[in-house]
């Protein structure tokens, strides 16, 4: 079968060739599990010149990819969960089967993300994490129907083009630890049906675009790590569905908008390193699902509320360097706070004094 089919047959081109190919399955010329290779016209998972252009050189194209054999498969190592190979198959009608997920983490590839895998209608999920990529995200991918787009820790420059904001099917996408640069696209806004976006560990400049408030289904969101400018955002309260936020050193500056603390779905906050204006420590009395708070070197001040007692699924307190310009006054009895830390919450503090003062650690 030769290695590369064109993606523009006519029709009747097309059927023929497809039945040709049927005949000559039928006649035990070639092996059935070809068939599985033709997508309306086009190549299966990573043909030749796909390979060629991700740099992976040891893929076996005479194996099934939706065998779960030789180079087309890695098994679940626990050791390595996240260096794998896996080629998922479905939307089998006979013995035509198409390619649905394409994961190849891990693998060192040192090429540029394939514009020719647009060729395959029928993918869904791409995870071409931890490896060496270069270039950008190809803009023809905007006409497949992803869910999933994770191109995390490689090498990945530029501005985050504005064309993915086309990629309307996306629930997914990390393009965490590249090399991205500039604002972020106030198109990414259009990803209405968004959950998770991950933007951590780049050189993203300026303020969150506003368009941002669309993605009304958002539950994670990571900026950590990147050169954000001004005041955080006072939006969040747009995102009712945040399961999930972390600013870890994203170049904000304070004070954390009331609209943070008002999301009561939140199990995880992670918020450190911000400069500018101070914090007065929050009553989260809306945050009875918080597991796990982390409020480092945020200059936050003010007394302990007693709502904190309603936490009760708080499993740990991070809050080393916060209160740099004042204590954290704690006005309640001394037994209250150490019943705090019965519900196993581990405050980072240097030391309980007798004149009921929380003060952050020094380390």
């Amino acid at each position: 079968m030769p290695s590369f089919i064109s993606s523009r047959p006519v029709a009747a081109t097309f059927k023929l060739v497809h039945m040709l190919l049927m005949l000559l399955s039928l006649l035990f010329l070639i092996p059935p599990f070809l068939l599985g290779f033709v997508e309306d016209g086009g190549q299966g998972v990573l043909a030749p010149e796909e390979a060629k252009e991700l740099g992976k050189h040891d893929v076996n194209f005479t194996v099934d990819p939706c065998s779960n054999l030789s180079t087309w498969f890695t098994p679940y190592n626990a050791d390595m969960p996240a260096y794998h190979n896996t080629i998922t198959c479905g939307n089998c009608s006979g013995r035509i089967c198409h390619v649905k997920n394409v994961s190849i983490k891990g693998q060192s590839l040192n090429g540029t993300l394939p514009r020719s895998l647009v060729k395959l209608p029928y993918l869904e999920v791409i995870d071409l994490a931890r490896n060496n990529l270069t270039g950008t995200i190809p803009r023809e991918w905007a006409s497949m129907n992803l869910t999933y787009l994770s191109v995390m820790v490689n090498r990945l420059s530029g501005s985050i083009p504005s064309y993915l904001g086309n990629f309307k099917t996306l629930t997914y996408i990390s393009l965490e630890n590249n090399r991205f640069s500039g604002t972020v696209a106030p198109e990414l806004g259009n990803l209405t049906n968004l959950q998770n976006l991950t933007l951590s560990t780049n050189s993203l400049s300026g303020q969150l675009p506003r368009e941002l408030t669309n993605l009304a289904n958002l539950q994670e969101l990571r900026l950590s790590s990147n050169n954000f400018a001004g005041r955080i955002p006072d939006y969040f309260h747009s995102w009712k569905n945040l399961i999930e936020l972390e600013m870890l050193g994203s170049g904000f500056q304070g004070p954390i908008p009331d609209s943070i603390f008002a999301l009561n779905n939140l199990t995880e906050l992670r918020i450190s390193d911000l400069t500018g204006e101070g914090s007065k420590l929050p009553s989260l009395t809306n945050m009875v699902n918080l597991k796990y708070l982390m409020l480092r070197n945020c200059n936050i001040s003010g007394y302990l509320p007693q709502s904190w007692s309603a936490l009760r699924q708080l499993s740990t307190l991070c809050a080393s360097h916060s209160f740099t310009n004042s204590t954290l006054q704690c006005p309640h009895p001394l037994p209250w706070a150490f019943s705090l830390c019965s519900w196993n919450v581990y405050i980072l503090v240097e030391k309980i004094s007798t004149h009921k003062q929380i003060e952050d650690t020094k380390n």
